[in-house]
């Protein structure tokens, strides 16, 4: 039985975040990949978009195109339609004779396609500050560390939080809520919001927790309750919540 070694660029850039390894060039990676071994490679956002170009590249260091991910948004898209955006990758996968392709549904997540994107977060990092943002998906960098409690971000606790490993802040109020009590606060933000924002009877909903400052948009991250929320008696839709 014989086994062939693939291996993904993203050992070397991330397209999600394209500050990490951004500097690389495609030439490196394929250099690298062959060097250590690999006879095989993952296609990514640094890869040509057509055969003509990519083979070369890939005979010069001996290696196949073994797969690649391909985000798809069926949620939004009928299967006619993402059959068609998937066209030009089906093309360049088959004319390369890679053998499979890696198929993952993420309408609505901050996952970018890798094969081809509606725009080039890597010009400008507040863009991709703003999504995460926007999703309650936070890069917790030296600025952040230390400073707020897991529910105050608005992290999924399912997702981001274990109970059985570990300690962190705030995790024997977290416990209680999720085993003893019911949750009453979530993450909620606001645009260019004055302060203070309070409720019906004119009562302040809560402290800020933190705002970041975009090109003409200043977002507010509040932890408070469910509510129907006010500006100097003028009432206002959270720009995102979680609740």
């Amino acid at each position: 039985m014989s086994i062939k070694l693939g291996i993904a660029p993203i050992a070397w850039s991330n397209d999600d975040m394209p500050e990490l390894g951004g500097e690389t060039t495609l030439e490196q990676c394929l250099s690298e990949a062959s060097k250590a071994g690999f006879t095989g490679i993952e296609s990514g956002g640094k890869f040509p978009k057509n055969s003509k170009e990519l083979i070369p590249k890939l005979e010069k260091e001996n290696l196949q195109l073994c797969s690649g991910w391909y985000g798809a948004t069926l949620l939004k898209n009928t299967p006619k339609e993402e059959f068609k955006l998937m066209r030009e990758q089906m093309d360049l996968f088959k004319d390369c004779k890679s053998s499979c392709m890696v198929f993952a549904e993420v309408t609505n997540t901050t996952i970018r396609k890798s094969f081809g994107h509606s725009e080039d977060l890597s010009s400008n990092t507040s863009n991709w500050e703003k999504v995460c943002m926007e999703n309650f998906q936070y890069d917790i960098d030296y600025e952040m560390f230390g400073k707020f409690r897991p529910q105050e971000l608005g992290y999924d606790l399912d997702k981001f939080v274990s109970y059985e490993k570990g300690c962190y802040r705030g995790q024997e109020i977290i416990a209680r809520v999720t085993y003893l009590g019911k949750k009453n606060k979530a993450a909620v933000i606001f645009a260019n919001a004055k302060s203070p924002i309070t409720d019906v009877a004119g009562k302040k909903i809560g402290k800020e927790v933190f705002s970041k400052n975009f090109e003409n948009l200043t977002l507010h991250h509040y932890y408070i309750e469910k509510n129907d929320y006010f500006v100097e008696g003028e009432q206002i839709s959270p720009y995102a919540s979680q609740w």
